[in-house]
C-alpha cells in the first residue's frame, strides 16, 4: 500500500502498525584515523560508530521568545526522528503535556513496534521553514507554531505482518508549544 501521508499521518502510522500487533537511515561518517604516535609511519583506522546520537536541546530553544518556541518544534522532529530509528521514546514522552493525543499516540507506537523487533525505516523528518505567533488562553500561554516539513519515504516492518509504505513528502503541522515551569512542551499538533 502506497499512501503520501502528511507527517501526523506519517508518524501515527507506526502507532496504527503497533495497533496491529494487539488484535534511518544515516549517511555512515567518514571514518576517523588514529594519527598514532610520531614514530608511526602509517595511520590505521579506527572503528566508528554509526548508531543515532539522541538529540541534545539547542541553547537556542531555551528563551521564552518566538525563535525559542520554534527552536524546540525543531528539536522535537529531531527527536521523533531518533526515536523511530533506535525504539527510545524516553525522551521524546518528555517533550509533551500529557493532553497531547498525537505525541503520546505516536511515542506508544514506537516504542510497540520496536518492542516486537519490528524496523521503522525511513519517515525522517525535515524541517524546511517555521512561523509562530504567540497565544494566550488562560493560564496557558505559549506559540501557535506552523511547521512546514518534508518526510522521507517510510517502509514500517514488523515480523509476521506486510510492511507498510509511506511515499512521505512535503506537509504542514501546526503545533501548540506552551511554556511549563520545565521550559517547552508540546501540547498538541494537528496536520494541515
Amino acid at each position: 500500500m502506497t499512501r503520501t501521508p502528511g507527517p501526523l499521518r506519517l508518524l501515527l502510522a507506526a502507532a496504527c502498525a503497533a495497533l496491529a500487533l494487539t488484535g534511518c537511515s544515516e549517511d555512515d561518517p567518514a571514518p576517523k584515523i588514529d594519527p598514532g604516535d610520531s614514530s608511526s609511519a602509517a595511520a590505521t583506522p579506527t572503528p566508528t560508530s554509526t548508531a543515532p546520537v539522541e538529540p541534545t536541546l539547542p541553547a537556542e530553544a531555551e528563551g521564552t521568545d518566538a525563535a525559542a518556541a520554534e527552536a524546540f518544534v525543531e528539536f522535537y522532529w529531531e527527536m521523533v526522528n531518533y526515536a523511530q530509528a533506535t525504539g527510545d521514546v524516553d525522551g521524546l514522552r518528555e517533550l509533551a503535556l500529557e493532553s497531547c493525543a498525537a505525541c503520546k499516540g505516536g511515542a506508544d507506537g514506537i516504542s510497540q513496534i520496536h518492542s516486537a523487533d519490528g524496523l521503522i525505516d525511513g519517515g525522517v523528518v525535515t524541517v524546511q521553514a517555521l512561523n509562530a505567533r504567540r497565544f494566550e488562553s488562560g493560564p496557558a500561554t505559549g506559540f501557535i507554531v506552523i511547521a512546514r516539513t518534508d518526510v522521507s519515504p517510510q517502509v514500517i516492518r514488523v515480523p509476521g505482518k506486510k510492511a507498510e509504505r509511506y511515499a512521505g513528502g512535503p506537509g504542514e503541522v501546526q503545533m501548540i508549544v506552551q511554556s511549563t515551569d520545565d521550559g517547552w512542551r508540546i501540547g498538541r499538533w494537528d496536520a494541515q
